[in-house]
């Protein structure tokens, strides 16, 4: 899937997969944010994140997932096993210790 399309009221918008940075849930509704605006639709995000590209798409946490080729910097907490994670639009969020799994490894460079 290259494109998603979501319907906003009479509106279609084309949004490139490329363009997402992030998807949140938000009471039965996805926040899907593209540069700094977001789009809303009415989906789970278990059902979004079945259709993402697991290569470029991974969940950070309970209620978000990002897109890993948008990621700027991940920094490792001293108090906890969280990252923070900073997009390139200079987003900051959280990827938390349960998600740690899907971070993919095959980027990780030491």
């Amino acid at each position: 899937m290259d494109t998603m399309i979501v319907k906003t009221g009479k509106k279609y918008s084309f949004l490139k997969m490329d363009d997402i940075n992030w998807i949140e849930s938000d009471k039965g509704y996805l926040k899907i944010h593209v540069d700094n605006k977001y789009y809303v639709a009415a989906m789970s995000l278990q059902d979004i994140n079945s259709k993402l590209d697991p290569n470029c798409f991974t969940r950070i946490s309970r209620s978000m997932i990002i897109n890993i080729l948008k990621i700027k910097e991940m920094i490792d907490s001293e108090k906890s096993s969280d990252f923070t994670v900073i997009l390139d639009d200079s987003t900051v969020l959280k990827w938390a210790r349960q998600y740690r799994k899907n971070f993919p490894d095959l980027l990780l460079v030491k």
